[in-house]
């Protein structure tokens, strides 16, 4: 139960993800079947236990009369009519007491198991009033741009985290959203995946309100990689193919070479067959970057999201990850949250928040000019 639970926790933690990759009924149909199994086994356990315990109630029983028996030689004739009474009473303590314990055991436990359901109610339940419905309009594809309209948002009352944000992502460009933690830059990407609705203003895709939009159709059209990756106790291949469950072999290699991945997982025991165990500890946290990108990419998708996406990177391998995506730049239009300024300077435009609020605006070489905050920011990393 305690594994259950423990997956079902991780699952929740990532809950952003399953949404983008539109794979809640499907974590829900493996939770249903592993709680199955789960209460099967504890059923058969449960048989054995109550009929281990009436035999050994037998067997000590059956013991205590040998034991009488033994000494009943030595034993006056008053005496051994003491015997049967002080047997019985025996007896009789010994099963009031060892059904008492046993009441007592078996509630105990079922309480005990009854917790990470409880808690899992707990979640279910806020994840539920979290839900966003969105519209029923739907869109082929956007083929002009993505526009933030004096954006505010806020997750509690009068703390805002973007305050009136105003900015358009054009199709086909690479735009990075930088500055310091704690700014609003993970709330943009989360924004523009539909997993949030602006506190005031609006998205408009193509001219179209978002809130208007079928949410999962349109995050069909979005490969999103965050920096704290989900890797399941599963196959690289089933990894690679987490959302995207009709994608070919050929996809997948595909898009783990495009990933600069490829090689890697070629390298290990088994190839693409191998385990990745719990969280993808035989991984290097570059390693997982890599293979979430993968996953994003075998999704085609029309917007790429890369929140802080590369930072466990060594620098080559990132600007070959890099030049991959801007190589499909015309069916991609990429979105970066970086910390790290070096992995944006061939970014199209770069929006510099601070304090919610866009600073300054242009492309690198632009803002090194004005020698704003961004060219603050450069000089102290």
């Amino acid at each position: 139960i305690s594994a259950l639970f423990s997956h079902l926790t991780e699952k929740f933690q990532h809950i952003q993800l399953l949404k983008i990759f539109g794979t809640e009924n499907y974590e829900k149909e493996r939770f249903y079947e592993t709680a199955t199994r789960v209460a099967d086994e504890a059923t058969r356990m449960g048989r054995y236990v109550f009929l281990i315990r009436p035999l050994s109630e037998v067997a000590v029983a059956f013991m205590i009369f040998l034991l009488v028996a033994v000494f009943r030689r030595s034993l006056a004739f008053s005496s051994w009519l003491a015997i049967p009474a002080m047997v019985t009473y025996f007896l009789i303590f010994f099963r009031l007491f060892d059904q008492a314990s046993l009441s007592m055991t078996f509630v105990s436990s079922m309480f005990q198991s009854l917790e990470p359901f409880k808690a899992y109610e707990k979640l279910r339940a806020a994840a539920q009033g979290a839900v966003l419905r969105g519209g029923a309009k739907t869109i082929d594809r956007f083929t002009k741009a993505i526009t933030f309209q004096k954006v505010s948002f806020q997750y509690e009352p009068e703390r805002p985290v973007l305050r009136e944000v105003s900015f358009e992502i054009a199709r086909g460009s690479f735009v990075a959203v930088v500055g310091p933690t704690g700014v609003g830059k993970t709330t943009i990407a989360h924004l523009l995946a539909g997993l949030y609705f602006p506190t005031t203003g609006k998205i408009l895709v193509d001219g179209i309100d978002l809130a208007d939009l079928d949410l999962p159709a349109w995050r069909k059209k979005i490969g999103y990689v965050s920096q704290d990756v989900m890797i399941m106790n599963d196959t690289a291949k089933n990894n690679i193919r987490y959302g995207s469950f009709a994608a070919s072999d050929d996809e997948v290699l595909a898009a783990a070479t495009e990933a600069h991945i490829h090689e890697f997982l070629l390298g290990l025991p088994l190839g693409y067959e191998t385990i990745l165990g719990e969280r993808g500890v035989k991984l290097s946290g570059g390693q997982r970057q890599r293979l979430a990108i993968a996953r994003a990419l075998l999704r085609h998708p029309e917007i790429i999201i890369l929140d802080e996406a590369t930072s466990a990177l060594d620098t080559e391998t990132e600007t070959l990850v890099q030049q991959a995506l801007l190589n499909n730049q015309r069916t991609h239009t990429i979105v970066a949250i970086a910390h790290r300024l070096s992995t944006v300077s061939r970014a199209d435009t770069i929006i510099v928040l601070k304090n919610g609020q866009i600073m300054e605006s242009g492309n690198h070489a632009d803002l090194l000019a004005r020698n704003g905050f961004y060219n603050y920011m450069l000089n102290l990393q």
